[in-house]
């Protein structure tokens, strides 16, 4: 399946639904907003489009309280793409962690309905606190990767498993 345009640094998922997601990006000379999603993995939809525009950011789709979201962010700002009353909208989402403004090397990751975030140049790991509506900070540290990453894979794998011990469940 091509893309609608050619384009680097973008975020493309399969979302819980089957459905494929495919934002933002560099697309020639510029960096986009557009958001495109594939009902049949044959064509694209263009939908509303994000506020920002965003390349290299980090992205994921998270369940929370049954509302299907995706997640982007990079530097200081989220966005939230998500459906309203059956049609695909954006919201803004909260800032990120003040110590982790990277422009690229930070990854969200989701499981269970809860939302990580990891920091590559800080190190640190994140997760969205659930009433992250009524605070300022809407992150906590849970923990701390051994050294600074850039350009990583993020994962879920237990403290156990990662430091070569028994199997445990994953943060909670």
């Amino acid at each position: 399946m091509q893309l609608p345009s050619p384009r680097d640094g973008h975020c493309m998922l399969q979302l819980s639904t089957g459905e494929l997601f495919l934002h933002g990006g560099a697309a020639g000379c510029c960096v986009v907003n557009e958001t495109y999603i594939s009902k049949d993995h044959t064509t694209w939809k263009k939908v509303k489009g994000s506020k920002n525009i965003w390349s290299y950011h980090a992205c994921t789709e998270v369940i929370i309280n049954s509302d299907q979201q995706v997640w982007v962010g990079k530097g200081e700002k989220t966005e939230i793409f998500h459906r309203v009353r059956g049609s695909w909208t954006w919201t803004d989402g909260p800032d990120l962690p003040p110590n982790c403004r990277s422009l690229s090397f930070a990854k969200f990751v989701s499981y269970n309905g809860k939302l990580f975030y990891a920091c590559g140049t800080d190190k640190n790991i994140y997760q969205l606190k659930d009433d992250w509506k009524t605070h300022t900070n809407a992150w906590t540290k849970i923990g701390q990767m051994l050294e600074k990453r850039q350009w990583f894979p993020a994962l879920l794998i237990t403290e156990d498993v990662c430091k070569g011990g028994t199997k445990r469940h994953p943060y909670r």
